[in-house]
């Protein structure tokens, strides 16, 4: 098991790489905007932290995407949302599989 501080740092590893990475990987789809990365960690963060730390980590990159304007408010429901569903499918199901049908 891996411990509260070590958890923090990985969850803070991937929310930067994602909101990294979002200012150049998106498919622009009307008002809102589809970033594969976030999808991504999303499904990884879900599967190796635990819910509370997947919608944390799609909770702050919302945020901070939408503070430097390469986000919309879509991003909020989306990420939050697909992020608990990844975990809560990986934790009833253990299956990588579902847990990105989750998301």
């Amino acid at each position: 098991m891996m411990n509260p501080i070590k958890k923090l740092t990985l969850t803070a590893m991937i929310t930067a790489l994602t909101t990294l990475t979002s200012s150049f990987i998106f498919i622009p789809a009307g008002f809102a905007k589809i970033f594969p990365i976030q999808h991504l960690a999303n499904v990884l963060t879900a599967v190796l932290l635990g819910p509370a730390y997947a919608v944390t980590q799609a909770f702050l990159v919302s945020i901070i995407r939408n503070m430097s304007g390469t986000g919309s408010i879509f991003a909020f429901p989306g990420s939050m949302i697909g992020a608990l569903l990844a975990a809560i499918l990986y934790r009833k199901t253990q299956s990588l599989k579902f847990a990105c049908l989750g998301k």
